[in-house]
């Protein structure tokens, strides 16, 4: 089976927020401990495991969230399949009655209803009101295609959006 990959690049939108968001949810915890370390007393000993803990806490959901940010996308003859670090996720081709493009404007108005919207990219659960409920795998608001199919409906981005759908129309 031939299958045909797609990367999956981080708009600059996307880079932006996610950086921002970096220094600010790991930089904070950080600064916090740098007067604790140097003095060591009793408070500042419980103070430092906490600020440690919601550090730990903080890097673990970065870590989970970047786990999800789209790699590539593959295309072949029975899927679809959007490649992550943690787990891949697979539309089949047979169940597709749809694709086109997700503009950029129509997407920001959009209502997350579960998942990340900024921090690496878009992830989770939508809702539009051209749409109605979609899941989203996106790390780039510019290319995005949204995938409709008798199961479901899925927006997902890559760096050549009109050359994708092309590929998918070939098995649908």
């Amino acid at each position: 089976m031939k299958t045909k990959s797609f990367n999956c690049t981080m708009g600059r939108r996307e880079k932006t927020f996610t950086w921002f968001i970096l220094i600010f949810m790991l930089g904070i915890p950080l600064i916090n401990m740098t007067p604790l370390i140097n003095k060591l007393t009793d408070t500042n000993k419980s103070n430092m495991i906490v600020t440690m803990c919601i550090f730990v806490l903080l890097l673990a959901i970065v870590t989970l969230v970047y786990s999800l940010t789209p790699q590539k996308v593959t295309v072949g003859k029975d899927t679809v399949t959007v490649k992550r670090k943690l787990r891949d996720y697979i539309i089949p081709t047979e169940n597709i009655i749809a694709i086109g493009r997700k503009e950029k404007k129509a997407f920001r108005s959009d209502i997350r209803l579960v998942g990340a919207a900024g921090l690496f990219g878009y992830y989770g659960s939508f809702r539009s009101k051209e749409h109605g409920k979609y899941y989203c795998i996106s790390n780039n608001e510019n290319n995005n295609i949204i995938i409709v199919t008798t199961k479901g409906t899925y927006v997902v981005s890559c760096d050549n959006p009109q050359e994708i759908m092309e590929e998918i129309s070939k098995y649908m």
